[in-house]
């Protein structure tokens, strides 16, 4: 069952200011090409409730259960996790040279409900704090039916499981176990651009951002266990008719446990591709 659309919430203001990177340094062909040395960490929100962005290796790194870059060579069926775990393409699944938003590649999810998946019991967000994050770009942000471009499975059945969603009037929502935990104005991202999203939870609140600016309202005494299942990326159903991402995603970071709740206040958006240190 696709999720609806049901009320919207506004967005905070911008914050200002950029990060800082160094001198990118080269990689293997199966590995982006300008990964940078400094890549964006999280330092304590300011007083006007804005949080600041510095450069270096990442301090949270420790937290993150995974990553990847989706580097390699057009039509590649390998996406490389540097955690090791293991994704398995459907539907035509693949890597790109023709989009990237880091490395002159991503991963393709294009029509026909291309998808990649994890069923590995490190996919669980858990009940205490969580960053789920990505760069995803949209061929079209107005479609005929709701579109999961990340979310979960069990059993078949995605509506107990987070499903994070453009809707058909081009908002986002965070939807878990049949509500809209969090939904954002509609129209909060554009076709044909790069956008960096971000979920997280600090305590019991858990955020949504769009191109680091909180989009919708706080989910509060959200204590929700999100268990593992089948973690889609492009799309959440199994069935091929419909109801993924059509477009690309890039640069997918997931980290959890006591330290990762990266953004609990309005951030600028990293510049550069994610550490892997």
């Amino acid at each position: 069952t696709k999720p609806t659309a049901t009320g919207a919430a506004g967005a905070n203001g911008v914050a200002s200011g950029a990060p800082s990177i160094t001198k990118p340094t080269s990689f293997g062909a199966a590995t982006k090409t300008d990964y940078a040395s400094g890549a964006p960490s999280i330092t304590k929100p300011t007083s006007s409730g804005e949080t600041t962005v510095t450069s270096g290796s990442d301090p949270q790194f420790s937290t993150v259960v995974s990553l990847m870059h989706f580097g390699g060579t057009e039509g590649s069926t390998t996406f490389t996790d540097i955690n090791s775990n293991t994704w398995s393409a459907f539907n035509g699944a693949v890597i790109t040279t023709s989009q990237s938003k880091f490395g002159g590649s991503s991963l393709n999810t294009q029509t026909g409900n291309r998808r990649i998946r994890n069923s590995q019991a490190w996919n669980g967000l858990g009940t205490g704090d969580f960053t789920l994050e990505a760069w995803i770009r949209f061929d079209d942000t107005t479609p005929s039916e709701n579109l999961c471009f990340i979310g979960w499975l069990d059993s078949f059945s995605p509506i107990t499981r987070p499903m994070w969603y453009i809707t058909t009037a081009g908002a986002m929502g965070w939807y878990v176990s049949g509500t809209n935990f969090i939904l954002s104005a509609n129209g909060i991202v554009s076709d044909n651009t790069w956008h960096h999203v971000a979920v997280c939870r600090s305590g019991t609140d858990t955020k949504m951002f769009v191109d680091g600016v909180q989009a919708g309202s706080t989910k509060t005494g959200d204590t929700t266990n999100y268990s593992n299942g089948d973690l889609m990326l492009g799309s959440i159903t199994l069935l091929d008719n419909g109801g993924g991402m059509d477009g690309y995603l890039d640069e997918f970071r997931m980290s959890k446990g006591t330290g990762s709740a990266r953004y609990t206040a309005n951030f600028t958006p990293p510049t550069s591709a994610f550490p892997d240190s």
